[in-house]
């Protein structure tokens, strides 16, 4: 009974984070693509920084109106699943136009498969930390290997990379002018 309980729980829960992680198409036609993302990462419990504003937002109600742009996501230890990471590029735009920072640290439901929407924001991308995510392998190199903006990449503590030195050379030879801290 108790297993049955428990598996009940797990998948209440997966559910919980499907849900908080859907992209709402209606509500991003209604707020854009900048708003939108930034409420699904403060329903989520993270913080973002707007451009032109010095502080960092953690309270839904405070979020500005209107005419800002999302410049930083801070994701870390946060439910953010793979599919979540659509809000970085939803539909027919491309991308939210002035990410520059992106950090998924600590984010234990993020997997290779949900890296391929940081392509959405290849070319304003500056910094991303992975750091501690175990679902990040040696596979997600590829989705990183086309971030030819990126200047900063944390992957410290990403067990799943295997044959690490030589896929991190590699990495490091694609992306040349990227501080890699693994």
């Amino acid at each position: 009974m108790l297993l049955r309980r428990t598996g009940q729980v797990r998948q209440f829960w997966s559910w919980v984070n499907f849900v908080f992680n859907r992209v709402d198409h209606s509500r991003v036609a209604a707020v854009g693509p900048d708003r939108a993302a930034a409420e699904w990462v403060l329903r989520l419990g993270g913080s973002v920084k707007f451009t032109d504003m010095e502080y960092w937002n953690t309270d839904y109600n405070r979020l500005p109106s209107g005419g800002v742009k999302l410049e930083q996501i801070d994701g870390s230890g946060m439910s953010i699943t793979s599919n979540g990471l659509e809000h970085l590029g939803i539909g027919s735009f491309k991308g939210l136009a002035c990410l520059r920072v992106l950090k998924l640290s600590r984010c234990k439901y993020l997997y290779d498969d949900g890296l391929v929407h940081l392509s959405q924001v290849e070319d304003t991308l500056r910094e991303l930390d992975l750091s501690h995510c175990p679902g990040i392998t040696h596979k997600a190199l590829a989705y990183l290997s086309i971030l030819g903006s990126l200047q900063k990449l944390d992957l410290t503590d990403t067990p799943g990379i295997r044959d690490r030195d030589h896929k991190l050379n590699e990495l490091n030879i694609q992306l040349p002018q990227c501080k890699i801290t693994a």
